[in-house]
Order: structure tokens, then C-alpha cells, then sequence
């Protein structure tokens, strides 16, 4: 029985700072990403937030390296990785403003859509513009 509990234990453990090393690297990629001048941050901030998302289900680091892609011109890439979290959690509001935010009306279809999805989100929300 002891066995079992130091095993659990373990896990627990290595499971607590996975998550505070994630915590770490999503901290560390949003303060870089104020400070998008060269490749090189770029690049780390990128680093950071794909590697916060290692044995995590919160999508909240895609939001953004969604938003570091936009900066850096990669549009197309940030609307699809938005795409793919409204896809897998149709309830967060956050991802469906930051994919307001990449679309900016580009596609009326899309814009239609992420309207609807805000609204029945947060019925007090301002309408889009």
C-alpha cells in the first residue's frame, strides 16, 4: 500500500511542476511578446508558448502565440490555430474575440460567424463595429 501512495505521489509531483515549468515558459513568452524586434525574441516567444502547452489542456497559450503570429504578418497561420481552439472549446469566448480580432472582417462569412458565437457568449457584448 505505501507502494502505491509514494508512486502516486510521485506523479502528483512531476504532474505540479510540469505545469509550474509551463506556467513559467507562458509568463516568460507574454512578456517577451511586448518586445517583438528581432527574430530571435520572436522565436523564443514562439518557443515558449508551444512548449507551455506540453501536458496542458488550457489553449490559452495558443491565444497567444495567435497573437505573435498576427504581429509578425502570419495571419493565415494565427486564424487557423484560432480555428482549430474554437473547434475544441466552441465555448471560449477569449479564443472567438482573438479570432474576431485575426479575421478584422476579412471574411464576411467568418465574421458572421464569430458575431453569432460572441453574442450567445456574452449576450451584453457591444456589437461588432
Amino acid at each position: 500500500m505505501r507502494a502505491i501512495v509514494v508512486v502516486v505521489a510521485v506523479a502528483v509531483i512531476a504532474w505540479l511542476g510540469v505545469m509550474e515549468r509551463d506556467g513559467r515558459r507562458y509568463d516568460r513568452a507574454i512578456a517577451a511578446g511586448g518586445r517583438l524586434d528581432n527574430p530571435a525574441r520572436i522565436a523564443r516567444a514562439e518557443g515558449d508558448l508551444r512548449a507551455a502547452r506540453l501536458l496542458n489542456p488550457d489553449r490559452t497559450p495558443d491565444l497567444g502565440l495567435a497573437v505573435i503570429l498576427v504581429t509578425t504578418g502570419r495571419r493565415s497561420e494565427a486564424r487557423a490555430l484560432l480555428e482549430d481552439v474554437v473547434r475544441e472549446e466552441p465555448d471560449n469566448l477569449s479564443a472567438w474575440d482573438a479570432l474576431r480580432f485575426v479575421n478584422d472582417d476579412r471574411d464576411p462569412l467568418l465574421a458572421r460567424r464569430v458575431s453569432a458565437e460572441i453574442r450567445r457568449l456574452d449576450p451584453l457584448a457591444p456589437p461588432a463595429r
